[in-house]
């Protein structure tokens, strides 16, 4: 266990209230954005579980990972879309936080997003048929093909509890449709692409929102403005966290 450190960061509404309603919409959806696709990747991590765990623990942690990554494919996907055709957030990033970091900077940041995902010619086809779908035959051929290659029957995982259930072809079959996204030919370079492309796209998503948002919320530490309108900023009492390294999330519960 590790002894954690937050801050609560308060812009004050004074601080702000110069800000248009579209403006406020802007802000708080690229916090979203970050808020849902760092837990996407989080939840990703702590799925894999140990190579020492039963054979049926890995299948379903292989299941776990897959999902949530198919899932924040799909949605650095959609993040990239908001940003450049949503006039709202363009306009907010453009006119409320490039001014403060610099437009080169700002605009160096937005085009190495934009390289990431461009250099992820298959996260298209994620978001349109693995992450918010159920693809169609064709759309999942290629697992099947893998399934009637090596003469994989039809298999699934079933424990005293409905939650305990796992359908393992099932998993194989998108899983693999997955992987060939990437590779049209060899799901395991298809798998190795996937993770290196959704890890360098989340990296450049963060750098853009985190650096473009910090800058917003420093140039309210000024000392020149009105006391009410500066930042407020707090230490929250700390508590322990497992490492999360250490920490591994189960497919499998029991009843008690």
């Amino acid at each position: 266990m590790n002894n954690y450190n937050l801050k609560h960061i308060v812009i004050p509404h004074s601080a702000i209230s110069d800000f248009t309603d579209r403006e406020i919409y802007a802000i708080n959806m690229l916090g979203h954005m970050y808020n849902e696709t760092i837990t996407l990747s989080k939840l990703t991590f702590i799925s894999k579980g140990t190579l020492n765990q039963p054979q049926a623990v890995r299948d379903a942690n292989m299941f776990q990972t897959i999902f949530f990554a198919r899932l924040h494919a799909g949605k650095l996907h959609e993040a990239q879309q908001t940003i450049n055709k949503n006039p709202d957030i363009m306009s907010f990033l453009i006119n409320r936080c490039f001014s403060l970091i610099g437009e080169d900077r700002g605009k160096a940041l937005l085009k190495q997003f934009n390289s990431k995902i461009s250099d992820c010619k298959w996260l298209s086809d994620a978001r349109n048929k693995d992450a918010m779908h159920f693809g169609t035959f064709e759309q999942l051929q290629k697992g099947v093909q893998e399934i009637r290659e090596n003469d994989i029957g039809f298999e699934m995982i079933r424990g005293n509890l409905a939650i305990g259930t796992l359908f393992l072809t099932s998993n194989v079959m998108t899983a693999l449709s997955f992987y060939h996204r990437a590779e049209a030919t060899d799901w395991l370079t298809g798998l190795k692409k996937l993770i290196q492309d959704i890890e360098q796209a989340q990296d450049s998503l963060m750098a853009l929102i985190s650096e473009s948002l910090r800058s917003l919320i420093n140039s309210k530490r000024d000392e020149n403005l009105p006391e009410e309108s500066r930042l407020r900023e707090h230490n929250i009492e700390s508590f322990d966290v497992a490492s999360i390294h250490d920490f591994h999330l189960p497919y499998f519960f029991g009843e008690k």
